[in-house]
């Protein structure tokens, strides 16, 4: 872990260029159907990269330790509550067995009954840039069944 706070305090725009290499589903596993021309790409790169930029590069370093440093499936356990759990095929952050152990931890402990779900995107990490109006429609979907106990 300190190797990586290092690694994104001293050389950031690397860390930078990294994480939106593999957040990005058409970056980290390119597709032929996929329709990003080259200029967008450049784009979003540079894009989110400066919007990395904007922090302060010590305390961002610290918040993506924590943020992976900690194994949270106990605390899935806790969960009690209907659980949307979205998950980007091509993401270059988490397997899939990783994100769908969270559903299976959350069902665990409600007794057969499940109250979470996983719902798999083409896309990467950041499922909601990639397809926003999916993911918005999910959201939605998911919403009003909690509203109307479906």
């Amino acid at each position: 872990m300190r190797s990586a706070q290092e690694f994104w305090i001293q050389d950031s725009a690397a860390a930078h260029r990294d994480l939106v290499q593999s957040s990005l589903g058409y970056l980290y596993a390119p597709s032929a159907e996929d329709a990003v021309s080259e200029q967008q790409k450049e784009e979003d790169r540079r894009f989110f990269v400066g919007i990395s930029a904007l922090c302060d590069q010590e305390w961002l370093a610290k918040l993506m330790c924590d943020h992976t440093r900690y194994d949270h499936r106990e605390a899935a356990e806790l969960i009690d509550r209907p659980t949307l759990v979205l998950y980007g095929k091509r993401s270059g952050c988490f397997t899939y067995e990783g994100v769908s152990e969270t559903a299976v931890r959350v069902n665990r402990k409600c007794q057969g009954q499940k109250i979470a779900s996983i719902t798999s995107f083409d896309s990467g990490h950041w499922l909601f840039y990639e397809e926003p109006e999916r993911f918005n429609q999910e959201i939605v979907k998911f919403v009003n069944a909690c509203l109307t106990g479906d």
